[in-house]
């Protein structure tokens, strides 16, 4: 007689044996894009800390502390909209605005279901959308392998140019707000 917990072995052993090779590929691929998209974010805090004059430590905290990655880019944007000077501020907001693309590319990686091709196709993702009525709705998207290793690849650059602009923002961030800075004169 076997047990519960032998019998669940059993279960996951099956489950392991009819995994393919593909399936491991397309999985360890999604794993990388994710991974190399927490070094994106951790780069983002970079950016926050630099807009907030305070260190690591301080921005771990604050960072530990916002539930999602839009939350934290509405604030960098704040920050940036408010206390960065007009000569770098365009390419702050530029690499924010990337961020968030390449964001919704690993969200729809992470967060759906679909199809692993066995063959030469695409993936077939199931993403779940909510319509123009509000109604929950289905689309199918096709995403490659190399698809995939693009976007990482475009992540892993992102957070190279993410962390070298911070590096430069040092004097461009001022104390008083922009709007304290230079008040509308009519």
């Amino acid at each position: 007689m076997t047990s519960e917990r032998d019998a669940f072995d059993e279960m996951v052993r099956m489950k392991y044996e009819r995994t393919s090779a593909i399936d491991l590929h397309f999985h360890a691929e999604v794993g990388r894009l994710i991974r190399t998209f927490a070094y994106v974010e951790d780069a983002v805090g970079t950016i926050a800390a630099r807009l907030l004059k305070c260190d690591r430590d301080r921005i771990a905290v604050l960072w530990s502390s916002i539930p999602t990655f839009r939350a934290k880019l509405i604030i960098t944007e704040r920050l940036a909209y408010t206390f960065l000077d007009d000569d770098s501020l365009p390419a702050v907001i530029e690499l924010l605005d990337e961020a968030k693309r390449l964001s919704n590319k690993r969200n729809v990686l992470a967060h759906s279901t679909g199809r692993v091709s066995q063959d030469a196709a695409p993936h077939l993702i199931d993403r779940r959308t909510f319509k123009g009525d509000g109604g929950l709705g289905y689309e199918w998207l096709e995403i490659s392998d190399e698809e995939i290793i693009g976007w990482r690849t475009a992540m892993s650059d992102l957070q190279e140019r993410l962390l070298s602009c911070s590096l430069g923002l040092g004097s461009h961030v001022h104390a008083d707000p922009k709007a304290r800075r230079a008040p509308d004169i009519a």
